[in-house]
């Protein structure tokens, strides 16, 4: 079962990823929902969401390239396609049953 990596703040809406190993890039949405690419092999990871309110479940996940293997952080671009995608998935999701996968 797939669990956050990224370390989450839920009061102050911040978040860290470490050194970029195996988290590239995390987000809080609508200070419920812990979003993060985590690292799968070089050039591609899983991009994840979890509902912090409901144990951290896995509500979403897709797999996804990363420009230039993100070795000094996330591309803005990955960055912004990552956020479009799971604002829409997140907002189709709302309500359980979860997980809906594009796996």
């Amino acid at each position: 079962m797939k669990k956050p990596l990224a370390t989450y703040n839920m009061e102050t809406n911040e978040t860290s990823c470490g050194d970029y190993s195996k988290v590239l890039w995390s987000a809080i949405l609508d200070r419920r929902y812990k979003c993060e690419l985590q690292r799968i092999e070089a050039y591609k990871g899983d991009l994840l969401a979890f509902d912090s309110q409901n144990n951290d479940v896995l509500i979403y996940e897709i797999k996804v390239p990363i420009s230039y293997d993100g070795r000094l952080g996330p591309d803005i671009i990955d960055v912004a396609s990552w956020q479009e995608l799971l604002i829409e998935k997140i907002d189709e999701n709302i309500d359980p049953p979860y997980v809906k996968s594009d796996v």
